[in-house]
């Protein structure tokens, strides 16, 4: 579409004749001339009066011809036709014979003219004075040339961009045109700007998208128009489909020969790999038609059997399966993984895991691995099984081989989720929805069908109360239930232990597959109580740094904030990415090896009360009357709040912890003696830690490692230990800086000669000698140590 620029007629100047011309023209600046006069009268010009009149330089034409703002485009008209007046007539009629009168008066030579009869000559109008797109005229010396619209320069020979500032939509390109525009809009837009949908097309669903209008579309017999792919497109109604001889619509019928997905047909009878077990009424796969010689197994997720051969690898298996219309077995539920196991013997499955302990992505068939066997515990890197290894299912549970092995065929033909029920389903509502009335597996939704929906926090498939899911389908926090112990602990309630070692991977798999996560150790509290409840022995926990070197998370998402209890040198190495706890701390490992692991399920936060739940006010903030454990805020809950120095769950004084959560000097929680002094605790531990680990551990009862602030203090806290110790100085954060770790600004030193050292960033902590005096050394070395703390502020 061409849009045209406001309109405007532009007037281009050329100088001549010097400053006496224009000093003449200026001269002759009245409102209004007796020339003008003269001219309209006699229509010649009067003797030694210019042919520009007055008016052209002052209000009138002159004017116009100079600023050309508008509505002075009218007046330039006038100029060049109408006005008897002014230079219209001397340019019109009389305007030659007025030219040919100075050239010949003043002996002008060819090209110029004595324009205001005073004997100067000077430029006149001349072939070239102007392009083609403007109209030459003269006054007083100067020639002008009056530009044709959308052109502009002295001799109007420049074509104005009128692109410049405008912004075509849908990506299309400005074209300048003579005094206008156009955007070059793409097939089905149009306006101004493309900013329109074009003739013929139309926003059907207001997303900004212009398709053919399917308004102007006729479709055949059985057929209906839809915009597809930006084109309107005649498909087949419900029904019917495409013939492929005839291209009409016709009425798609079970039976027919012709297998049409469209019309929620999956087999034939006697056409294909299924043709044999299709039930003709429905076209559907009729589990019951299966040779009864391949042992057959119907379940709500489809029909299974086992291929007559003998045992074979599982590449043979998959091959079988495929040549027999199935696929190799799939077990993606705990509701599968029972029933296909209970029925047969040693079989494979469709499913690798690499040597480094990866699982598939997904099923042979294309489903996500979103379930593994609790049992299975892949074995790594064994010697001469090359980079992958297969995985087979027993009566036991699951276990991985050198693909090369050799076990049976157990094929498997889908049924659920097409639609319709068939005998071997509860339900088919067509969709892959749970929780809906009918889940996944083609049961109703309800406990005890394999899948976890919401309100429950476990599902293995039957209502059972012997095992580790109760039969309300609520995993509670009781003792001694099959193969995990239940710990009840702050922040999130309920932790499962599993005594079965296996990947970091596989592991959160598993706890997920329970409705929880890896266990979070977010105090001294929880990491005792999960030690503890391990026996002592190694675990997983949620955290890694898988996704960014250095940046450890918990299985939630959320970082390692607050409490932490790194090991001496942990975590370290790029190749170390997953999160152990041992008795003695933190550490991190490669991901592939096998631990035993604890789970962690909690309801709490979800704004209802549920088992042992107290309150839940829908958040995990502490301190706002509800805690995160779903206990009200005070002292003897675990967790520490205003006012308290600690809380060890109990109200009970002795212990470490007064009944008032605060902590007393003559016990030190734990501490190898205790000692007030100048006002604050000083608990004294005899066990060698490194600064950071002594750090962590006085930070678990409300304290620091004691800052000294005086040779008497220093004498003092010497006396408690009486050999090597640490003490709560470094330089770690800023080289050459040293700070006390409780924030003490005293600046007391006692360092022995030549300290501190100039050994680099390597030497960030200090250390009390055995005559009292201080050194810098590198972090790693052991000692005794101090706390420090008020004794009500801790």
């Amino acid at each position: 579409m061409r849009v045209p620029t406001p309109s405007r007629r532009r007037l281009a100047i050329t100088l001549s004749a010097a400053l006496l011309a224009l000093l003449g023209a200026c001269g002759d600046s009245g409102g209004g001339s007796s020339a003008d006069t003269a001219d309209a009268t006699s229509g010649d010009d009067t003797a030694g009066t210019s042919d520009t009149t007055v008016s052209d330089t002052s209000e009138d034409d002159a004017a116009d011809a100079v600023e050309d703002t508008g509505p002075g485009d009218d007046a330039d008209a006038a100029d060049v036709s109408v006005d008897s007046d002014s230079d219209a007539a001397d340019t019109s009629a009389d305007a030659d014979a007025d030219a040919a009168t100075d050239t010949d008066a003043a002996g002008c030579p060819e090209g110029q003219q004595d324009n205001d009869h005073d004997g100067v000559c000077a430029p006149a109008c001349a072939t070239g004075s102007c392009s083609d797109h403007g109209i030459c005229t003269d006054n007083v010396g100067v020639v002008i040339c009056v530009c044709d619209d959308g052109y502009d320069g002295d001799a109007c020979e420049t074509d104005v961009d009128d692109c410049v500032g405008v912004a075509c939509l849908q990506g299309a390109a400005c074209v300048d045109e003579v005094d206008g525009f156009h955007c070059d809009c793409p097939t089905g837009y149009g306006g101004t700007l493309c900013d329109a949908c074009a003739t013929g097309y139309q926003d059907e669903d207001a997303d900004g998208v212009c398709a053919v209008d399917c308004t102007l579309t006729t479709c055949a017999d059985h057929e209906s128009c839809s915009v597809v792919a930006g084109a309107a497109t005649c498909g087949c109604v419900d029904g019917y489909r495409r013939d492929d001889t005839s291209g009409d619509c016709v009425e798609s019928i079970c039976g027919d020969g012709v297998i049409d997905p469209a019309d929620d047909e999956e087999c034939e009878p006697g056409v294909g790999s299924l043709g044999s077990v299709c039930d003709p009424t429905s076209c559907h796969v009729d589990c019951a038609a299966i040779d009864p010689g391949f042992d057959t197994l119907t379940l709500a997720t489809g029909c299974y059997f086992k291929a007559n051969v003998a045992s074979v690898s599982p590449g043979e298996a998959a091959t079988l399966c495929d040549d027999l219309g199935a696929h190799l077995v799939t077990l993606t539920s705990y509701y599968e993984d029972v029933r296909v196991n209970d029925h047969y013997g040693l079989f494979w499955l469709a499913l690798t895991v690499t040597s480094d302990g990866v699982v598939d992505a997904t099923w042979a068939d294309g489903e996500p691995v979103d379930y593994v066997s609790d049992t299975w515990n892949p074995q790594v890197g064994s010697a001469g099984w090359g980079d992958t290894f297969c995985v087979y299912a027993n009566p036991s549970g699951w276990d991985n081989a050198p693909c090369y092995g050799t076990a049976d065929a157990i094929c498997e033909i889908d049924t659920c989720g097409d639609g319709v029920v068939t005998s071997n389903e509860e339900c088919d509502d067509g969709n892959d929805v749970d929780g809906d009335g009918c889940d996944t597996n083609c049961t109703v939704t309800a406990c005890g069908n394999g899948v976890l929906n919401d309100g429950e926090t476990c599902d293995d498939a039957n209502t059972d109360d012997s095992d580790t899911c109760p039969s309300d389908c609520q995993l509670g926090c009781a003792e001694g239930v099959d193969n995990w112990t239940s710990v009840t602990t702050t922040p999130y309630g309920c932790y499962l232990f599993f005594d079965s070692a296996t990947t970091w991977a596989i592991a959160e798999t598993r706890c997920e597959a329970l409705g929880g996560i890896q266990a979070k150790v977010t105090s001294r509290a929880v990491e005792d109580r999960l030690v503890t409840a391990s026996g002592g022995k190694y675990f997983w926990g949620g955290a890694t740094d898988l996704a960014t070197e250095g940046e450890w998370l918990w299985a939630d998402g959320t970082p390692l904030t607050g409490y932490e209890h790194w090991t001496e040198n942990a975590p370290d190495a790029a190749a170390y990415s997953c999160f152990q706890v041992t008795p003695w701390g933190w550490d991190d490992g490669r991901c592939n090896i096998n631990l035993r692991y604890i789970c962690e399920v909690s309801s709490c936060g979800n704004g209802t009360l549920e088992g042992r739940e107290v309150c839940d006010d829908g958040n995990t903030t502490d301190g706002d009357g509800c805690d995160s454990n779903c206990r009200p805020t005070g002292c003897g809950n675990e967790i520490v709040t205003a006012g308290e120095a600690c809380d060890d769950g109990n109200l009970d004084d002795g212990d470490g912890c007064t009944a008032g959560c605060q902590l007393p000097c003559d016990t030190g929680s734990g501490a190898d003696a205790a000692w007030e002094h100048d006002g604050h605790c000083y608990s004294v531990f005899l066990a060698n830690k490194t600064p950071t680990n002594a750090e962590f551990a006085c930070q678990a009862f409300g304290a620091h490692l004691a800052s000294i602030g005086s040779a008497e203090e220093n004498a003092f806290i010497f006396g408690l230990v009486g050999g090597l110790s640490v003490i709560g100085l470094t330089d770690e954060a800023v080289e050459g800086t040293f700070v006390w770790t409780n924030g003490d600004t005293s600046d007391y030193r006692n360092w022995t000669e030549d300290e501190p050292g100039s050994g680099g960033d390597t030497r960030d902590c200090v250390y009390m000698l055995e005559d009292g005096t201080w050194y810098d050394e590198d972090c790693g070395r052991h000692g005794r140590y101090v706390c420090e703390s008020a004794p009500n502020d801790r």
